[in-house]
């Protein structure tokens, strides 16, 4: 009988299973809905540049 007749059969491990997701995962699902919510917030609140377009134009084009 050889030394690999000898050997236990592998034992493999139990399938990695969907939940819990990894830490990674349950970043990305709090900070997507954060992003969004900062990006409405400054696009609604922080002041916008085209106003101060406007005024820099001349008032007549015709001068």
């Amino acid at each position: 009988m050889s030394s690999l007749d000898q050997l236990q059969p592998l034992i493999t491990p139990p399938p990695i299973g969907l939940w819990p997701p990894a830490p990674g995962w349950w970043l990305l699902l709090l900070a997507v809905p954060l992003l969004g919510w900062g990006l409405w917030w400054a696009r609604r609140f922080l002041p916008t540049r085209r106003p101060v377009a406007r005024a820099e134009q001349p008032l007549d084009p015709l001068r």
